[in-house]
Order: structure tokens, then sequence, then C-alpha cells
């Protein structure tokens, strides 16, 4: 919580972050009401709510769920884009303030190397690929009853949470208020952990999607059968070319 609410003051302190006036909040009760959009400009949206999308034949699934979670996806990136480049105008030093407490705290490090290296860009390919294989394609318990794209766990008392099911022990993820939420703590769990050390120093190195998304075999007990599928789902549904994509400008949106 006390990074999040960091984030709010950093974002405030920089007029070339949009703040929350700009960011549509939409509660989707129904698959009618995920919006459909250009990937030539890519909106501003964030779901508080999901509907089920178990029904669907499996094409429109998938447009579904990737209309639902892109958005998001693009802003967290955004968040971080923006932290990166203030770190690289400061690379002398940064100055001491609240932005930079907060880029330190995120990081937890101070080193200016280190701090590139951890505000690294992810690959959408590699967001999308780990969603639908965590989420089922948006058909999980968790992300549909708590906006927890990744199966998320919990083991902090004040979390909101919700428990799995079917398990001899109690299990908790965390629930979130949308979906962007759920992305944030998913791209913050990767500079953490040090079980992912290996895919952020590479991620540095700007290996291709499909060859980075091999470091990752920490991040399931199916360790390289993981990997395999992730690398299957991004190339069978060309994820990689959703990795120039960006977000609308502001432009755009003030004359829509």
């Amino acid at each position: 919580m006390y990074l999040i609410i960091l984030f709010w003051v950093f974002l405030m302190q920089n007029s070339q972050i949009l703040d929350q006036e700009n960011v549509k909040f939409i509660q989707a009760r129904t698959v009618e009401d995920i919006k459909k959009f250009s990937f030539d400009s890519i909106p501003r949206y964030k779901y508080t709510s999901v509907p089920d999308l178990s029904n669907l034949d499996i094409r429109k699934k998938k447009e579904a769920f990737i209309n639902l979670i892109l958005p998001s996806i693009l802003i967290e990136k955004e968040r971080i884009k923006f932290m990166r480049e203030y770190v690289f105008e400061n690379k002398n030093g940064l100055p001491s303030n609240t932005k930079s407490k907060l880029i330190t705290d995120y990081c937890g490090c101070n080193e200016i190397n280190s701090l590139l290296m951890c505000l690294t860009d992810q690959p959408t390919s590699i967001i999308l690929a780990q969603a639908a294989i965590e989420s089922g394609w948006g058909t999980s318990r968790f992300f549909t009853e708590g906006n927890n794209l990744f199966g998320i766990h919990s083991y902090n008392f004040a979390d909101k949470k919700m428990r799995a099911l079917n398990s001899e022990e109690p299990v908790f993820v965390k629930k979130y208020d949308n979906i962007s939420e759920s992305i944030y703590d998913y791209l913050r769990n990767f500079v953490k952990s040090h079980a992912y050390q290996d895919f952020i120093e590479n991620r540095f190195l700007k290996k291709k999607p499909t060859e980075l998304v091999m470091y990752l075999e920490k991040y399931s007990i199916r360790r390289h059968k993981y990997t395999n599928d992730l690398k299957k789902i991004m190339v069978a549904n060309n994820f990689t070319s959703y990795d120039s994509l960006k977000l609308e400008s502001h432009a755009q949106e003030n004359t829509q």
C-alpha cells in the first residue's frame, strides 16, 4: 500500500504521466461490456470487474480476454517507462526527493545501472502469454472473482484475499480492485525475487521475447514444460506483434 501511495505522488508530480481523470474505469458485467478498439490506438481502460468468458468459443474468448487486459498492461508499462526515463535523466545521481525514493523502494536498490535493469521494459508478449496460462484465458476463479490474472498468493494478513479451493492446506491469493493492480504486483514480483535474476539480466540485454521466456522456469513447478508452453502460446497467437503497441496519446484522447 505504501508503494501504491508513492506511485500516485510520483504520477501527480510528473506532467507527462496521465492522472486518474484520463483513465476510464469499467465494470464489465457481460461480454458486451468489453470495449473493442483499434490496435492503432489503445484506450486507457481499467476494468474493475470481468464477465464470465467460459462459454465463448476459443476465438471470441481470446479476443475478449485481450481486449480486457491489454489497456491495463500498457498503463502499467507506461508507469515503469516514466520511472526509467527519470533514472536515465539523473544517471549521474538521483536527487533526494519523493520520486527517487519511490523508484529505489520499488527496485530495492540505489545503484543507477541496477535501477535501469530493474526498470527495463517487460515485453507485452510475455505478459499476455503468462496471463493466458495463469488465468485460463480469463476463465479462472481467481480472475473472475478477484481480478487476479496471475494467481499471485497472499501472505499478508492485511491483504484483500480469497481462499483457493481443493487445497489441503489453507492457500490464499490476492484480490484486486482492478486488473491494473494485478499487473502492477506481477511486474514488481520480478524485481523482488532473486529467483528471476537471470530473467531480469537477459531482459536488460534485450533478448528476443521467445528466447527470454525460457528464463522463467522458476515461475512454475512445471519448470521447462511451463516455459515451452509459454513459447508455444506466444508463437501460436503471434503475441510478439503486440510488443510495439502503445497507448493512445493525450491529444487523441482529448479529441474523442
